[in-house]
């Protein structure tokens, strides 16, 4: 029953990629989540994988094994919120500091808003008043990086953490804009498209020989492991950003990312 439901929410197939890590080994049928994308999953059979996406507004479920709405499988930057050691526990919502999700179940969770003039506190878990005028006075303005000390105006400005995220700047201010999901923000050209094309993720690479830890040359959030020549994509978790200086995950308030 879940093969047909994959099938049926899932509208566009990419085509066969050949047999990969995730399917070396499977003669039977299997399902695994896409490294970069919560909207994406591969389908494994005999051994070769298949990479599909679910429609506009579903993500793809571990736990259930099929397409879901999106915010019941909460992302972000293609790293789920909720997994099997967060279950019962609350998280923040990294996209706006007033809400959160109650990890239910695996990957599943419940969408919450805290009440008026609370916002959500991440060390206590709970939403409280204390946390609110911190919350909204945090946001960094990004167009300043970018405005060659004032002398640009209008313009528009990458999110250094996040390839999907950017800034339409004027007058000093800023107006945060998202990608639909699957797209990636080309600073160089200024609009969304697929992330090959943006140029703001590159391809990890790697020494031929031996066994090596390195930060991923455009996502804060993941590291690549080197095993003699082939490279594979890590994720430091939510909230936690790969150190540069230290080759670990920390917390992104006190990792180094030159991304």
């Amino acid at each position: 029953m879940k093969f047909v439901a994959v099938l049926l929410i899932a509208v566009e197939v990419l085509g066969v990629f050949g047999q990969n890590d995730l399917c070396l080994n499977n003669r039977g049928t299997s399902f695994h989540p896409h490294p970069d994308t919560c909207k994406g999953y591969y389908f494994c059979t005999e051994g070769e994988a298949f990479e599909n996406f679910c429609q506009d507004g579903f993500h793809y479920s571990v736990e259930e094994e099929t397409c879901v709405a999106a915010d019941t499988v909460p992302c972000y930057n293609g790293v789920r919120l909720c997994d099997v050691e967060h279950v019962d526990t609350a998280v923040k919502d990294p996209e706006n500091c007033d809400k959160y999700f109650n990890c239910k179940r695996g990957d599943l969770a419940e969408h919450a808003t805290c009440s008026e003039g609370h916002s959500f506190n991440p060390e206590s878990l709970t939403c409280d008043a204390s946390s609110y005028g911190q919350c909204h006075n945090e946001q960094h303005n990004y167009c300043f990086q970018y405005s060659d000390n004032g002398q640009r105006d209008f313009f528009f400005a990458p999110d250094p953490h996040s390839c999907s995220r950017y800034y339409f700047c004027y007058n000093g201010k800023q107006q945060e804009f998202k990608c639909p999901e699957g797209y990636y923000f080309d600073h160089f050209k200024n609009y969304c498209t697929k992330p090959y094309e943006s140029g703001c993720k590159a391809t990890p690479k790697c020494p031929e020989e031996g066994f090596h830890v390195q930060a991923h040359p455009a996502d804060c959030n993941k590291y690549v492991l080197c095993v003699d020549g082939q490279f594979y994509v890590n994720s430091c978790g939510p909230y936690f950003f790969f150190d540069y200086l230290t080759s670990e995950c920390r917390h992104e308030n006190d990792a180094t990312c030159f991304v």
